[in-house]
């Protein structure tokens, strides 16, 4: 029998993690804490962190977005002071012992774990391409965690799939500014992002759930304190999105100026 209101434990079990798995987790922790404290009094950031580290152990890996656009914006980047704009769990990730950030200065991650070193490791300069923490984690077979966000809220995923296939309404862009290293050193460097092209009007859907359901994306769904948490499989997510991308011009998830007709071509 479902238990009405879970414990965070209790709700963490129910996602079935194992371990040894390699785990993202994206999440907005503000709307369940009012809810949640009035059965519980073990809601923190802290506890949900600790709960997938416990399940996973660390023989897995654990992985949070702490994404920053400063080096976007003319802002540069500080490895130790440029603070996540990506929620508030990896900036609490990041004060935790045994969790380090990756380098990139556009989509970096807090990371700890069995796998920590070589996500640490990466010298990619695409945020989302070849090579990047995204690539490892497709071919890994992670899981992503969404707790309390849409698809496109949390599925910055569906941009790598994206560049590995190759879209009209998106091209690469080169960004260079100040990158201060975990020594204090700094130097100029370029990093790369597959951005939008606001000429082909882009935008994302996130209410076809169906189309999730139906080609199997979702592994684990759970409904509680007016929230969900979904656990979905980075294989069967790049496989869902490269098979719309491929053969349904993206219809499922994004619409763009040209999407029923011929490549929209970007203009400077």
């Amino acid at each position: 029998m479902k238990k009405e209101n879970p414990s965070l434990d209790e709700i963490f079990d129910q996602l079935n993690l194992l371990a040894g798995q390699t785990v993202m987790l994206s999440s907005n922790v503000m709307r369940i804490w009012g809810e949640y404290r009035r059965y519980h009094n073990d809601y923190s950031p802290r506890k949900i962190i600790n709960c997938v580290q416990e399940r996973i152990t660390s023989s897995g890996t654990l992985l949070l977005p702490a994404y920053s656009w400063d080096f976007c914006h003319g802002k540069g980047f500080d490895y130790w002071n440029t603070p996540s704009e990506t929620g508030s769990l990896a900036r609490v990730a990041l004060k935790m012992d045994g969790f380090l950030r990756t380098h990139h200065p556009i989509c970096s991650y807090a990371v700890w774990g069995k796998e920590c070193d070589f996500f640490v490791g990466l010298d990619n300069k695409s945020s989302w391409g070849e090579g990047s923490p995204f690539y490892y984690l497709h071919h890994l077979g992670a899981d992503f965690i969404f707790f309390d966000v849409s698809f496109f809220e949390g599925l910055t995923f569906v941009h790598y799939v994206e560049e590995s296939v190759g879209v009209p309404y998106r091209y690469i862009k080169n960004f260079t500014d100040h990158y201060v290293d975990e020594d204090g050193v700094d130097s100029i460097r370029t990093y790369s992002m597959y951005v939008r092209d606001y000429d082909a009007d882009i935008t994302y859907d996130g209410e076809l759930e169906e189309f999730w359901w139906k080609n199997q994306m979702v592994d684990k769904e759970i409904n509680c304190y007016g929230v969900k948490i979904r656990k979905i499989p980075a294989k069967a997510a790049f496989d869902v999105i490269k098979e719309d991308i491929l053969h349904n011009r993206c219809r499922h998830f994004a619409h763009y100026k040209g999407q029923d007709h011929t490549k929209v071509e970007r203009t400077e």
